[in-house]
This record gives C-alpha cells, structure tokens and sequence, in this order.
C-alpha cells in the first residue's frame, strides 16, 4: 500500500520501541477487521456529519512524518489505535497511553481534548450504555458528552483503588460510583471490581460511617450525610448472592450495629422523599402558608420535612450538571439490616406439629414446622443479580430495573413545586402477584424511650429496642384508573396536612370487584370511580380515542401542522411560479380554523380532509423533504427533559391517572399467620406505596399501614406503623421487606 496523506516536510525521529508491533499489525488488517467483529456491537454511532470530519485527519496529514505508520490511510490509522485502546478492557486504556507517547503528531491527533469521537467509539465496549440511552437523548448525538463521561469514571476508578477514605474528591467520586452501579448493565461492575471497590467500602464502613457523630449538632447519633448514603447504597449494589453468603458471623454482626439506627429509629431517620401524609402533590398553598400538625420532637420536627436547596446536589453528568438527591439512608439501611438478619435462619421449634395435617384435631390452626421451614426459605430480600461482560438484554437489562429510582432521585426534587414527569413513577405490574417479607416489630416502651432521646442511647443495641419478627405473606392485585375515568377522591380532613394515610389515601370507601373492574364508591363525595384490574401480558387498556391526554396531543399536533404548512407557504411564495399557484392552493385548502373539541367524545380522524389535501399539497412544494420528519424535527423542540431525565415514556401516554392495590393472604398462609385483607394506593409523584392491612378474624391483632417503595423493581421496602385515629402523634414504627415469590411454596 503507498499512499500519500500529506506533505513530507522533514523526517523527525520516530521512537523504535513498539514501531514493529504497530507495522506488523497494519500487515495483518484481516486479523484486526476480524478482532473487531469479535467486540461487542457498538451500540452508540456517531451522528452523520461525525463520520465524514474528522479533524485528526487534518492534523495527521499536516504533521512532518516519515513514519510508516503515519503513511497509511487515516481510516487505517483510526483502526489501530481504537484496537489498541480495546486491547484491555478492565480499567484505564493504558495500551492507549503508550501508543499516544510514540509521537507528537499522536499525541497531538488523538488526545482526548483533540479526538473526543475515538473515546466515544470506546466507551460502550468498556461501560454500559443503554441506560444513558434511555434516560438522557443527548447522549446518542454527542461525543463530547460521552468522551468527558469516560473520563470521569476511569479518574474515579483510578483514586478509588487506592482506598484513600479522606481523599479531597471523595464525594465526587462516590456520586460517579453510584451513578455507575445506576446504569449497570454488566460491563460497569467488572470495572469497580477492577478498581478493588470492595476493599474501599470495607475501609469506610470500618474506619469513617460513625465519623462526626460526637459533634454538638448530632448528640452522638450517626450523620445522615451523604457520603455516608452513598457508602451504604454501593454495599447493597455490590451485595451479590457469593458476598452475601461469604459473610461470617463477626462480620454480619458489625455491620447490623453500625445501620441498625438508621433502619429502626424512623423518626429521625425518615426513608420517603416527602413525607407519607401527602397523598397530593406539590402541597397545596394552604398548608405552606400554615404547616398544621408538626410537631417537634428531641430529633427535630416530625414529619420531617427537608429544605430542598440543602438536599439537591449537582454532579456532573455526561459533561453537564444534573441536579439529584441522595435515596434515603433508612431506605438502604432496613435492605441491609434485613438481609442480615435473615441470613441466620428461625430455629423451628420441635414443639410444633410436623404439617398441617397433622394438626388436625388440635385445639387452634397455627404455624406449623412446614411454615416455619417455608419462611426460612423465602429470603424476604431479593439480592441484586451479576451482569456479564460481553452482553445485554435490552427488554430485560439489570439497569432498567432501576429507571424509576433514577427519576425519584432526579426528579423528586422538592414536593412544594410540580414535577416536571407526568407518569406515576412505579413499574405496572410489579405489585400483582404473591409476596413473602418479613417486618421487625420493637419492643413498644423500648421504643418509646429511645424516639424520645435527644441524646444517642448507650445501651442501643439488638436487645434495646428488642425486636421481634414476623413474616409476611400476601397475594394482590393492580387496579388501574384509566383515563377518561376519574380516580377516586384523597382521604384525610382536607387540612393540606393529612390525606388519610391512615387509610391509604382513600377516602371513606367500598371497594367492589368483578369482572376484571373494581369499582370504589366513595361514600363521603357519593360517587363512583371504575379501575380496570391489571393483567400480565393483556391486552393494552388504553384507548387513544377517548384519552383526554392523547385528544389533547393531537390538537396540538395538528395546530402545529398548519402553522408549519402556513410558514413554509410564505417561505416559497417568490421561488418560482409553480410554487405560487400551489401556494395558493394551500392558502384555500388550509385556511385556519377553530380546533373542533367534539373530537374529545368522537372516535374519527381528527385528520379530516382539508389537512389531508394540505398535506399532500406541502408535500409536493417541499420536493425531497418529508414533511413528516419537519412536523417531529418540530416538535421535538418541546422536550421533556428536565434536570437530565428525558421522560421518553410520557410521550407514550399509557392513559393511567391511578393505581390501586388490593389483595388478601392465601387460605394456607392465612391458618399459619392469621387471615388479613390489604388495600393501597401508589402516590403519582415518586411511587410511594401506602398498603393498609386488617385482620378479618380477629379485630385484636390491629390495623397496620406499610408504607414504602419497590426498589430495583424487585423489593417491596418501607416502614410499617400502627394505626392511630390522632394523626398527630409519633407512631410505633419499624421496618419490613417483601418481595415477589414465582411458584409459593406448598406443603410437602
């Protein structure tokens, strides 16, 4: 091959260190396409006009070289130095590196200021991807974002290796780690096991989470800060099921001691993003202007709400700041304390019948051996699963499972103004099916006195507040209010303050199923609201005809549509005569005209035929450009991307303005633990779930009120509090975990 790329100016001296292994490697170019073919798919490509400008070219071209190297065809070039830089995936592309220090022309050609669409061809064969794709349209378009992206995560990996705890980037690099587990498909956790993550959380949770809590502000309790959260929520992403089991017994106990107060002492550390008394929001003017029913307690007022400006952090996010807040520490906390507690498995009592068939004939139905051994089975807490390398399932990817903790942490931002997402933050479906979990109930006088210590209790410990389990199963059901149904009314006394939590946001209510419909009269406002009852895998129960949301798009759509066919009409008038007469002809056949609201409760084509023969008539004047593409190249200028999020399943309105949750527990389940029915509702603004449960047998057992989110899609986790009529009071709380079970089991 003797091809000229440029002027040879003078010869400079080229470094003989590794120049054979580059020219026997341009020899083999079959042996490089091949190795290429073997990468995984790019799934990124660089947009159009990248693909034909490349300014290395001109610099390699311009640069004195007799090299061979630097002889050949940039695009053979280019090809080189991306296979070197894939030549080992884990960790920073050190191969790279030393290719880049052979030479000036390079060094200078492919740096990363000079060459940001190398590093972005590089980046989704050393990290995942989908999720940025998914969650952030600029990404797709933009080498410079993902190049700086890369950067980022291969300078935090480098300072995390060295477990440095104090470091003066700690809290940088904590939020990188975390938004990399966040987008984790795979590739990302390979890479922090390369960066030797595990021995730096060791040393944190070991050396620095109870730092600080001897200062003044916090009378010796542990700080919720966000470094702290960051270290927690990293150990239950790096909690796979070999960890876990590898943990001893001197271990286990250490760590429940150092979360235990942030999962059990709920009034000081609270696990919502907005309190759970709020059903409507953002809270309404009523209640901002007076804030009834806080009180204030040794820990601060309760219910605890945050100043948003002292909660929202920017990081940088793919080369711009994206505004996000730190998930609750109670939230992590009860995920790991509950992991730990349930590693010990309940020593079954030999005192119990064997099954139940052999308790018939005995005075009372209770748990049984079998029970027993069915609980101790049934892990309550669903461990987060390993990714590979080499793949991924994009309709099944580990890091979807977590798009909707994404939009809580970057969208929920503060409850006292509108969140810029329009859909429920909660994955349909995810709360219909069989469950298993287990709550921790505190010993209630114990309990009692350390939510009243201002000061951190020496004697805390797993004896103080004593805690006493209980498992949990139950069966439910997703009852979905459709759009143009109204959802039922909120519960509570209209205060601003309380929406009825105690009740599940419901207002005084029936509840009715059948025929796949649930129906809630509403016996305070006498009226009737339908939900249509989930169904894995059914048919869609949105109906774009009689969506209000949907009719509402497409009026704008078609508004748009002749203002963009009028603009382009005043655009051609003086080109040619052709384009005049057919100039007028759209002027008579577009003339604007008042948006018909009949279409609102009519199944026609809002496209009646003045717009069809309007469109065919544009069509014709702008020649090759398809007026299809110009109508969505204009409205995508309206985007939903707010704070780094782009909501691109609101633009796919689902038509669902409510969710409803009832259930009961199994007939089986029901003889072991006692027989409850349950009913919730999911708050729109971040899927807090309220699920309130009542005993049908025995009115003694109480009314508890499990409050909490589906984390990862997969773990139901909250806090539980006893039912009280006084809303303003501190209620005996305590944490509970559940998760989805395929097949319960049943008795041997």
């Amino acid at each position: 091959m003797n091809v000229s790329v440029g002027p040879r100016l003078r010869q400079t001296q080229t470094p003989s260190v590794g120049n054979s292994h580059f020219i026997s490697r341009i020899r083999s170019l079959r042996r490089l396409y091949e190795f290429r073919h073997r990468l995984p798919r790019l799934d990124i490509k660089p947009p159009a006009v990248l693909q034909y400008v490349h300014p290395p070219r001109i610099l390699l071209c311009m640069a004195p070289h007799f090299s061979r190297l630097l002889a050949l065809p940039y695009e053979v070039i280019e090809l080189v130095v991306l296979d070197v830089a894939l030549l080992d995936l884990l960790g920073p592309p050190h191969h790279l590196f030393h290719l880049l220090l052979t030479c000036k022309s390079f060094h200078y050609a492919f740096s990363f200021k000079r060459c940001p669409i190398l590093y972005y061809r590089m980046f989704p064969h050393r990290f995942d991807c989908h999720a940025a794709l998914r969650r952030n349209s600029e990404v797709e378009d933009s080498p410079e974002l993902v190049a700086a992206q890369l950067k980022q995560y291969v300078i935090a990996m480098k300072r995390i290796r060295h477990a440095d705890i104090n470091g003066p980037n700690l809290l940088r690099d904590l939020w990188t780690l975390f938004v990399m587990f966040a987008e984790n498909d795979g590739r990302n956790e390979k890479q922090l096991a390369w960066a030797h993550l595990d021995t730096f959380l060791h040393a944190y949770i070991t050396n620095r989470l109870m730092k600080g809590r001897h200062h003044d502000v916090s009378d010796g309790w542990p700080l919720e800060s966000t470094s702290n959260t960051l270290v927690l929520w990293l150990l239950w992403h790096t909690l796979t099921r070999d960890k876990y089991n590898a943990i001893t017994l001197q271990r286990r106990k250490q760590l429940m001691d150092l979360v235990r107060p942030f999962a059990i002492v709920a009034v000081r550390y609270p696990a919502f993003h907005a309190p759970d008394n709020h059903f409507d929001i953002p809270f309404s003017a009523r209640f901002l202007q007076s804030s009834p029913g806080v009180l204030e307690t040794p820990h601060g007022y309760y219910p605890t709400y945050r100043d948003p400006s002292l909660l929202i952090e920017w990081i940088q996010y793919y080369g711009r700041p994206l505004a996000i807040v730190a998930p609750p520490i109670a939230l992590v906390a009860k995920l790991l304390y509950m992991a730990l507690y349930e590693k010990l498995p309940f020593r079954i009592p030999d005192s119990l019948p064997r099954d139940r068939q052999t308790q018939i004939g005995w005075t009372y139905v209770g748990p049984t051996q079998e029970d027993f051994a069915e609980v101790n089975a049934n892990k309550a807490v669903q461990l987060r699963e390993r990714g590979t390398f080499d793949g991924v399932n994009e309709t099944a990817s580990l890091s979807s499972r977590w798009d909707n903790d994404w939009a809580r942490w970057t969208s929920c931002l503060n409850p006292s103004v509108e969140r810029p997402l329009k859909r429920i933050l909660f994955t349909y479906g995810s709360m219909t099916g069989s469950f298993s979990g287990r709550m921790l109930v505190p010993d209630f006088d114990q309990y009692g006195e350390v939510a009243r210590a201002q000061i951190f209790p020496e004697t805390f410990s797993d004896a103080n507040p004593r805690l006493t389990f209980a498992p949990l199963f139950f069966e439910l059901q997703e009852h979905h209010c459709i759009d143009p149904q109204e959802p039922v009314a909120t519960g509570g006394i209209g205060d601003g303050f309380d929406d009825g939590v105690m009740n599940a946001w419901f207002p005084p209510a029936e509840l009715h199923q059948v025929n796949g419909e649930l129906r809630v009269d509403d016996l305070e406002n006498r009226c009737v609201s339908h939900y249509k009852t989930y169904v894995h895998g059914g048919p869609s129960m949105h109906d774009v005809s009689t969506c209000r949301r949907c009719i509402r798009v497409r009026e704008m759509e078609e508004e748009t549509l002749h203002e963009r066919v009028r603009a382009h009409t005043s655009s051609e008038e003086a080109i040619t005569e052709d384009v005049d007469m057919m100039d007028e002809d759209l002027r008579t056949t577009s003339r604007p005209r008042s948006l018909s609201r009949s279409s609102i409760s009519s199944n026609e084509s809002y496209l009646d035929d003045d717009v069809h023969s309007a469109r065919a008539t544009m069509q014709r004047a702008l020649d090759d450009l398809d007026l299809d593409e110009l109508l969505e190249q204009e409205l995508s200028n309206d985007s939903s991307v707010e704070d780094g999020w782009d909501d691109s399943s609101a633009k796919e309105c689902d038509g669902v303005r409510d969710v409803i949750i009832t259930g009961e527990t199994s007939m089986r389940h029901g003889q072991a633990w006692h027989h409850y029915r349950f009913y919730g509702r999911v708050r729109r603004w971040d899927g807090l779930i309220a699920l309130v449960r009542v005993p049908t047998q025995f009115p003694q057992l109480g009314k508890f009120i499990f409050r909490g989110y589906v984390v990862g899609d997969a773990n139901f986790v909250g806090s539980w509090r006893v039912f009280s009529s006084n809303i303003h009071v501190i209620p005996l709380e305590g944490p509970f975990v559940a998760s989805k079970v395929e097949a319960p089991a049943a008795p041997a």
